[in-house]
Order: C-alpha cells, then structure tokens, then sequence
C-alpha cells in the first residue's frame, strides 16, 4: 500500500480506522512520525518494519495485538504498552537501537521469539506479575541491560533468552512465584535444585552454588 514509499516524513491515520495492516509502512526510510487514532485495535504483522527513522509513537489506549515484525528497525527511544495487549509477537520491537525504555502493561502474557533481539541501549527490564512466557531469544544481545525483574507469574524462559548480555549483572524474583528464585541474582528453579540462568556480567572472581544444586539447566550461562 505504501510500502517503501521512500520520500513520505508523516502520516497521519484517520479516525474509525481498526487495524493497520500487514506491511503497510513496510520500509518507509523516511517516515518519522505516525499518528494512530484511538480506534486502532490490532498493528498487523511487519505494519511498520524497517521504518529505520520512525521515533517515538503513541500507542492507543484500545490497542489489543501487535503483530510479529510491526516495529523491526524502528528508532524509538520510549514506548509504553496499552493496557489492553496481551501478547508482543515475534520481532516486533527487534534491533531498535535507540531503545532505552520499554514499560509493559499489566495484562502482558507473552512475549514472542526474537521481541527485543538487539535492543543494546536498554538497561532495565520489569515484566508485570501477568507476563507468563518468554521466548527463545527475546531479549539477546541486549547488550546494555544490568537488571531482569520477573513477576510472580513467570513460568517459562525460553532457550538464548539472554544470550549475549554481557552487562547483565542480577535477576531479581518475586517471592511468591512458584517457578522459580533468585539467590544473590543468580536464577535457580523454585526448589533450588536447578540452577537455570547465571548473569553474564556478574563481577565473580569465583562462583560457589548452593549445595541444594543437583542439575544445571538448559539455560545456563556460565
């Protein structure tokens, strides 16, 4: 529709307008501001991907669904996540360099494969208690980011979810979630018998685990 219609700087999307589709804005090198009405309920799949100036947008209050690849390349620095959205889909905020703060919303469940892959500038994550998966390499190569605070509703990582963060310092777990804990920001099942994620960039000079510890995960990152 508009794809890579490479001169076009702002759009602006008429009201009564319910979903952006699928590749509409795809590699737009030149647009820098989009403004969505509040009757858009669903950013379909790579709406805005490679739109490699795009800043910050304001997400409507009504927003449901943001669909694999939406914002792929995009030069956001903030984005906060309507209320209303439940799942961010694979790639869609991936490699936007210029990222430092993302604030999710409460009623988050999923976060897809790949989401925030190469989003080197954040340095701080916090996943509501709603956020219950995290796929495989969500946040890799987050090279900036120091601290990972998971809800109590987390119950599964998925495999090279923090591969490549060589900054990341701790994890910190609420206490009441049943899967899993932290012990001086290192992340264990909730047992204890598990060790499933150590920090790349913890500052050890050596590392001694608890003597509960019989099996090192598949996540581990020593």
């Amino acid at each position: 529709m508009f794809s890579s219609a490479s001169k076009l700087p702002r759009v602006e999307l008429p009201e009564g307008m319910t979903a952006i589709p699928e590749e509409m804005f795809s590699s737009c090198n030149a647009l820098t501001e989009v403004v969505i009405p509040s009757t858009v309920t669903r950013i379909e799949k790579g709406a805005f991907r490679s739109c490699k100036k795009l800043g910050n947008t304001e997400l409507p209050a009504g927003l449901t669904y943001i669909g694999e690849s939406a914002f792929y390349y995009a030069a956001m620095t903030s984005v906060t996540l309507p209320a209303g959205v439940t799942e961010i889909g694979e790639r869609s905020f991936y490699n936007i360099a210029a990222l430092t703060e993302f604030n999710f919303s409460e009623s988050l469940k999923t976060i897809g494969d790949f989401a925030f892959y190469g989003c080197g500038k954040l340095t701080r994550i916090v996943l509501p208690d709603s956020v219950e998966s995290i796929g495989t390499s969500a946040f890799n190569r987050c090279s900036s980011l120091q601290e990972v605070v998971f809800g109590k509703g987390l119950a599964s990582i998925g495999s090279m979810c923090f591969n490549y963060c060589h900054k990341l310092e701790r994890f910190v777990v609420d206490e009441a979630n049943p899967n899993f804990k932290s012990v001086d920001g290192v992340l264990y099942n909730k047992n204890v018998d598990t060790l499933v994620l150590y920090p790349q960039g913890r500052p050890d000079a050596s590392f001694t685990m608890p003597e509960t510890v019989k099996h090192i995960g598949p996540l581990r990152h020593l």
